[in-house]
């Protein structure tokens, strides 16, 4: 396409054990990127679509083990804002319930993105929200 750039960035992930039933994982990363024509190009739109990334995200989660056959699990992530096309910084939390009704069965409820409606990318004219949801599973091993 005719561009050159550069791109740095950190990723960071870790896990606690805060108890043998308690788990907690949080990751950040960061990510700065620059591109620019190289000089024999002649397409301008491109580095008006090329990197656009978020600056930033971070992502919390708890795993707790409730009983022996029942879990609880949350995770919030926050994603920055982009740019050109706006797109404003969100922050998503998702849940979910687990019930093991024997060693190879499981049966879970799940809620995504339940503080609202986000978008993720694309013009404002165009670009579609991801809405919250609930999803229901029957998992089943042999």
């Amino acid at each position: 396409n005719g561009m050159e750039g550069t791109s740095s960035g950190v990723e960071m992930w870790g896990t606690y054990q805060a108890s043998s039933l308690w788990r907690l994982s949080a990751g950040y990363s960061a990510l700065r990127e620059k591109f620019t024509l190289k000089p024999e190009s002649n397409d301008t739109a491109a580095p008006g679509s090329a990197g656009k990334d978020p600056a930033h995200t971070y992502q919390l989660r708890s795993s707790l083990k409730l009983a022996q056959n029942r879990a609880l699990d949350f995770s919030v992530r926050h994603v920055a804002e982009l740019s050109g096309p706006a797109v404003p910084a969100y922050t998503a939390v998702d849940a979910r319930f687990a019930w093991a009704l024997n060693p190879n069965t499981e049966l879970s409820v799940t809620g995504k993105n339940l503080l609202g409606r986000h978008a993720e990318y694309g013009d404002i004219a165009d670009r579609s929200e991801i809405e919250p949801s609930i999803f229901v599973k029957l998992s089943w091993r042999s």
